[in-house]
């Protein structure tokens, strides 16, 4: 089939991290076509861009392939509610992810998608790695159902793109943070809570460290991926050990509050340290993480002040 145009799909183009890419890809003059669940105003109705309100498992996805012809596929639309309880009405609505992945991989086949990005979970997967800062060729030891599911996923990509000559890149990503994102994040559940003059929880003791990478830096870095027709798997992050405990410091200080964390020691604190190496990404894509932690943080406050 001969393509028309150069355009790119993004599964979860309507959450946190998807609507970022969206519009970057759509301010760069890409045509985009989203698929979610759950797309309201974000992202936003913007020449060049396609949204489309449907689960990656339905039958609709074909179509959409048919009547776009995208030439990268990025999935972001993760296993993300396998972080919830079991028990939990929302935990089943990621269930049938493999059956997503497999329905997009399949489509973007048969209507010659050059490659696949996956986005994927660096800390979950390697879970209480015995190297920090962590490698992608250390072995993985999920610390969840949704590490283990990110892995999965991983597994079929790789093995389907391999068997069908497709290119492929997988983005293991560390922690995150940035306007939009999700209010039960690290940070934002944070500064969320010093705005009401609440107190925020903070799961197990704080001394837990995890790798903050803001969302523009993570964005150059998806455009750099695409850019370039290298298969493989890439860590990406800043690549620097933050505990929770500072994170609370440097957001009660930018705030200007005086409020005391609530400890709740519980297996939600997840692991003890979580730093990835991004070496490899860095060395293929000449790439460099360009935001500082505090800039980054003033920027997402200055979010959540004027939307929270």
């Amino acid at each position: 089939m001969k393509r028309q145009r150069k355009t790119v799909l993004v599964t979860g183009g309507a959450g946190f991290v998807g609507s970022h890419l969206v519009y970057r890809l759509v301010d760069a003059g890409y045509p985009v076509t989203v698929v979610d669940t759950n797309i309201s105003k974000n992202p936003e109705p913007k020449a060049g861009l396609i949204r489309y309100k449907t689960n990656i498992a339905d039958t609709s996805i074909e179509k959409i392939f048919r009547d776009n012809v995208p030439d990268v596929l990025f999935h972001l639309a993760g296993p993300i509610y396998l972080r919830r309880p079991i028990m939990s009405q929302e935990f089943t609505l990621s269930l049938n992810f493999l059956e997503g992945l497999v329905n997009l991989i399949n489509a973007a086949h048969k209507y010659g998608t050059r490659k696949v990005i996956l986005v994927s979970s660096g800390g979950a997967i390697y879970g209480d790695a015995g190297l920090i800062p962590t490698p992608e060729d250390w072995q993985p030891q999920p610390n969840g159902l949704y590490g283990l599911a990110n892995l999965m996923m991983e597994n079929v990509l790789q093995e389907f793109c391999s068997q069908n000559q497709m290119g492929w890149q997988i983005l293991r990503l560390s922690n995150l943070y940035g306007s939009r994102q999700w209010k039960d994040g690290i940070i934002p559940s944070i500064a969320i809570a010093l705005f009401t003059g609440a107190a925020p929880v903070i799961h197990g003791d704080g001394r837990q460290t995890r790798d903050f990478l803001y969302i523009s830096d993570a964005i150059d870095a998806f455009m750099l991926a695409m850019s370039k027709d290298i298969n493989g798997l890439f860590n990406l992050s800043s690549g620097i050990e933050i505990p929770i405990n500072t994170v609370f410091s440097e957001l009660v200080k930018l705030i200007k509050v005086n409020i005391c964390p609530h400890y709740q020691p519980n297996e939600a604190a997840g692991t003890q340290r979580s730093c990835l190496d991004s070496s490899k990404f860095r060395n293929n894509f000449n790439w460099e993480p360009k935001t500082c932690f505090e800039e980054g943080l003033i920027k997402t406050i200055l979010w959540y002040r004027e939307n929270h």
